[in-house]
């Protein structure tokens, strides 16, 4: 719930903050970016509880991508920053379990 709270977006602003001025960008984020970012919290969640950093670090970059306007999309993102506070929730966790291989025992027949 940390990460998720963490991530999702509180409003539909952009949140970039300009340096000259400190003040917010006043663009809004796309209504379909907002549901993504939405679904995107959810998955990195599930990513950071299972410890896949690999695809974490995916997932945050997208995350960062759709959670800013237009102008504002192609700036240095802010995926440390993320990455580290995750880290941060999620140090003691236990190791994920090994993924389970399908089974060597050939499938059953197909009943006729």
């Amino acid at each position: 719930m940390k990460i998720k709270e963490m991530l999702r977006p509180l409003s539909s602003q952009c949140p970039v903050i300009a340096e000259s001025t400190g003040k917010r960008c006043q663009k809004r984020i796309a209504g379909r970016n907002m549901r993504h970012c939405d679904k995107l919290a959810d998955e990195i969640a599930r990513l950071a509880a299972n410890l896949d950093d690999e695809m974490l670090k995916v997932e945050l970059e997208l995350l960062d991508l759709l959670g800013r306007c237009s102008v504002h999309n192609k700036l240095d993102a802010g995926v440390a920053k993320w990455l580290s506070q995750i880290r941060g929730i999620t140090k003691n966790l236990p190791p994920a379990a090994a993924p389970v291989e399908p089974s060597s025992t050939p499938a059953l027949p197909a009943l006729s």
